[in-house]
């Protein structure tokens, strides 16, 4: 054996050594990706004994030393091939650990691989496709996995108009029913829909009809009888709640109340007034300094101190514009109205022009009147002597 041969042949038996302890290394983390490996160091380990057991003539040991350095080469190569694979293998259970699912989070039936260890199972309950009805109380959806083929049930009926009104079902807020402006089964009105119906066609004399809150006929505003004589001088007005004052001793004769010696009587219909002193910025007329003067003195007229003149709509709500006599004016104001009527059992009410409280804006000195002769709305100055009627 040559000397080259015999060197190359103890560098064999040192790379074959260092050759098997990485290929060991390799197998415990890769498994059988080192199997090339041993198959390589087997047949180099087979040449070097038959060199070292047998060789004789240098021309046959330097043909095996020749032989198990081919195989070395070989060797090498797989050894390179080995610790690639060892470098993707660690890469991979780097990247392996870095997951955090555990089997809670796979689907049952699946393996994974994380931090929680390598080839686990998954226990994620399938529910495959979940549907879902509608119902009173809620409903619990299960964990787990869903396909998404499910549904939750539609109705078509789910509409605001088949939902009593105030009633929300599933964001549906419902119009069905009393409040909501139509008359439904079993309602005779409905908020300010009164089918038609009045205090009249309810059998009442007159008023207002409402609908209440249970969408029932309101008719605390209805009146068999308007007007109500209190027995006392004065009629009370169930319509307005006002109360008037009474007049008597109509005879035809004007009298113009200059002061309370003149006209002792406010309750005479014959009295005239002035609204003020002078037109038009003089001091408040007779009507204040003397009619009203009087009626509020000594506890008041009837009890009451807080008598006035009226307002133009106020006045206007005693005329009785389908009255075919003067004056025009409710029968409670002028019934039994003669000379020596006292205002307390019968009732007087002039048909001339009578003062209210209410100034003409566009006309300066002006106050508007209410003539009971036709019921008619006229204004003139208010130094000009007129009736007058209080009311509270």
């Amino acid at each position: 054996m040559t000397t080259t041969g015999r060197g190359l042949l103890v560098a064999s038996v040192l790379v074959l050594g260092l050759a098997w302890r990485s290929a060991q290394a390799v197998g415990q983390c890769c498994g059988d990706c080192n199997g090339d490996s041993k198959v390589a160091i087997n047949e180099l380990v087979t040449a070097v004994n038959r060199a070292l057991s047998g060789c004789q003539d240098d021309g046959v040991c330097d043909a095996s030393v020749a032989t198990c350095a081919a195989q070395l080469g070989t060797c090498n190569t797989n050894l390179t091939n080995v610790q690639a694979n060892l470098d993707t293998c660690n890469g991979s259970l780097t990247t392996c650990n870095t997951g955090t699912a555990t089997a809670a989070d796979v689907l049952a039936g699946k393996t994974f691989s994380s931090s929680a260890g390598l080839g686990g199972s998954g226990t994620m309950p399938n529910n495959g496709a979940v549907s879902i009805t509608p119902g009173t109380t809620p409903q619990t959806i299960a964990a787990g996995y869903h396909s998404g083929a499910g549904s939750v049930a539609g109705d078509a009926d789910l509409t605001a108009a088949n939902i009593k009104i105030g009633v929300n079902l599933f964001g549906v807020t419902g119009t069905l029913g009393c409040g909501n402006g139509v008359i439904d089964a079993g309602e005779p009105c409905d908020q300010n829909n009164l089918d038609g119906a009045t205090c009249v066609s309810l059998g009442y004399a007159f008023g207002v009809l409402q609908c209440g809150a249970n969408c029932a006929f309101d008719t605390s505003g209805c009146y068999s009888v308007r007007f109500t004589d209190n027995g006392d001088g004065t009629v009370s007005d169930a319509q307005t709640g006002l109360m008037w004052e009474k007049k008597g001793h109509l005879d035809g004769v004007p009298v113009v109340c200059s002061s309370a010696i003149v006209c002792p009587d406010p309750h005479d219909a014959d009295n005239l007034y002035t609204f003020s002193a002078d037109n038009p910025l003089g001091p408040p007329g007779t009507a204040f300094t003397v009619m009203l003067v009087q009626l509020n003195a000594d506890g008041g007229f009837a009890s009451h101190t807080d008598w006035r003149l009226p307002t133009l709509d106020e006045l206007r709500s005693i005329a009785d514009y389908a009255a075919l006599n003067s004056p025009t004016v409710a029968a409670d104001f002028n019934s039994g109205c003669t000379s020596s009527c006292d205002g307390i059992a019968c009732s007087c009410t002039g048909a001339g022009r009578h003062w209210t409280n209410d100034l003409v804006p566009s006309i300066s000195g002006n106050a508007w009147l209410v003539a009971f002769s036709d019921g008619s709305v006229l204004n003139d100055s208010r130094d000009t002597d007129y009736y007058a009627r209080a009311v509270r």
